[in-house]
């Protein structure tokens, strides 16, 4: 069993983009959601689920030859929320999960490591966090990124909450069991949902 079950979430419909899927578009020659997986199947002690749904066959013909294991969300249509549900609960009893947007184009394995560090710090620490999540602050507000890491009870909270829960709730539910990881990493901020934003990543 892996020490961390990285969910990498690649169901969406994408609309903001247009007609084309930014999952299959290029960063550096690779497609985005490729390239997000690679990233995670490098990090030690990782492993991987990718939650597919809309251009299932797709997305995961791009996966092809990774150390990656597919599961297509049926209910992938109903929202990220219904694919963190869906993925989180293939976790089984990994000690650690990691929800991970697939379209983070600057995300690196060192962030990957410098988070998942900050999460193992505050576990041991006093706080004893079972969320821990990237933020930035920007003109005093302060700015969530991905990806959010929890402890095995933090991903039962998610599951037992239903798909109307989802890590986004369960930070603004119980904000005391919330580590957050400030850092200035853009690899953790950048994303990509329409053709300027891929531009300005692509060059």
């Amino acid at each position: 069993m892996a020490d961390v079950a990285a969910i990498l979430l690649a169901a969406g419909f994408s609309h903001r983009m247009g007609r084309a899927n930014k999952l299959l578009l290029e960063i550096d020659g690779v497609a985005l959601l490729r390239r997000t997986a690679e990233i995670l199947v490098s990090v030690p002690g990782v492993g991987v689920t990718a939650v597919l749904g809309h251009d299932a066959e797709q997305t995961g013909a791009v996966l092809a030859g990774l150390d990656v294991q597919l599961t297509v969300n049926p209910n992938y249509a109903e929202g990220q929320r219904s694919s963190v549900f869906h993925g989180l609960s293939m976790a089984h009893e990994a000690p650690v999960s990691m929800v991970v947007p697939a379209d983070l184009p600057l995300l690196c394995v060192d962030d990957c490591l410098a988070l998942l560090d900050a999460h193992t710090g505050a576990r041991t620490s006093a706080n004893s966090a079972a969320v821990t999540m990237p933020v930035r602050y920007r003109d005093d507000d302060m700015q969530r990124g991905n990806p959010v890491v929890l402890s095995r009870a933090a991903r039962q909270d998610v599951v037992r909450g239903g798909v109307n829960l989802g890590c986004r709730g369960l930070i603004e539910r119980r904000p005391d069991l919330v580590n957050v990881f400030e850092s200035d990493s853009d690899g953790y901020f950048v994303d990509i949902d329409t053709p300027q934003s891929y531009r300005d990543v692509a060059g």
